[in-house]
């Protein structure tokens, strides 16, 4: 017969074994979502603009929640219909999805720094 601790030691060890990192989890404001933010919103949200600087963390974290909204393609939870046009960006050409899904589960995962 297997002790508890012994079952507890298995279960913990295959989960974590070859399991995929958490979506996001390496993606810090220092380490991507600050280039982004540079690349594809500063022109119009800099310190200029009175609704934040998105060159500051601290604008950015503040906005996160409109922000997310802005940025989704697809229904999310808390978001207001009607979401703006996925494809209109008012700089240029929206940001490619694969870096705008990355922001958006940078603010889902709590916007870390």
């Amino acid at each position: 017969m297997l002790r508890p601790v012994t079952v507890l030691v298995t279960i913990m060890f295959a989960t974590s074994c070859g399991a995929p990192a958490v979506p996001g989890s390496d993606y810090t404001w220092a380490d991507g979502a600050s280039q982004f933010f540079e690349a594809h919103c500063v022109r119009c949200h800099d310190a200029s603009h009175s609704g934040g600087d998105y060159s500051r963390y601290e604008d950015v974290r503040e906005d996160a929640v409109a922000m997310r909204c802005g940025l989704a393609v697809d229904e999310l939870d808390g978001c207001e219909p009607p979401l703006p046009d996925p494809m209109s960006f008012p700089t240029g050409p929206r940001p490619p999805e694969d870096e705008v899904d990355q922001v958006l589960e940078w603010i889902e995962d709590g916007l870390p720094r």
